[in-house]
């Protein structure tokens, strides 16, 4: 069965109807509309415009970093999953994008080498793994709440969803107690 056919579309809207989905759409050009997302989009882009400016990458080396971005933002710790909020794994966007976990391949950090002695290809490496470290630097930032102490709030619990500040972890790799 094709995707967009007739028979495709109507069994697609007797399912959403049925269980109960409804659909919202932003209208179009009108960005402000979304804005949790739209923050996080324009906070991938800036990382990105600042990390590889200068860099004077090929077509497909820049497809890759933004592929390799994407990744890593869809890749964030959304909430606590619901089946086992002891086993500290974390609902994430990629979850909902394609069904699983984004995996990345282990890559020898560079973060000491002299960025002139390096091959293109550790030249590339490095700006992946600057992209990893400047975006979650930037993202952690904003999850941090500054508020006065005007009213009370909980303590952490046990068993309650946290976010380790870990500086070596390797990227798409958010470090939890489990």
């Amino acid at each position: 069965m094709k995707l967009f056919s007739h028979q495709a579309l109507k069994d697609l809207q007797m399912f959403t109807s049925s269980n109960g989905v409804e659909f919202s759409f932003i209208p179009p050009r009108a960005p402000h509309f979304g804005g949790l997302w739209e923050a996080a989009v324009k906070s991938m882009k800036l990382v990105l415009v600042k990390n590889t400016g200068h860099a004077h990458l090929t077509y497909e080396e820049l497809q890759t970093v933004a592929a390799d971005a994407e990744a890593v933002v869809n890749t964030r710790p959304l909430a606590p999953l619901p089946e086992d909020p002891n086993d500290g794994e974390a609902l994430i966007p990629s979850h909902l994008l394609v069904g699983t976990f984004l995996k990345a391949l282990p890559e020898p950090s560079l973060e000491e080498c002299n960025l002139s002695h390096l091959t293109r290809w550790q030249r590339f490496t490095y700006i992946k793994q600057q992209f990893w470290e400047l975006w979650r630097r930037d993202y952690l930032h904003t999850l941090q709440a500054r508020s006065k102490w005007l009213s009370p709030k909980a303590n952490i619990v046990p068993g309650q969803l946290i976010m380790i500040h870990e500086d070596n972890a390797p990227p798409q790799q958010w470090p939890s107690l489990t």
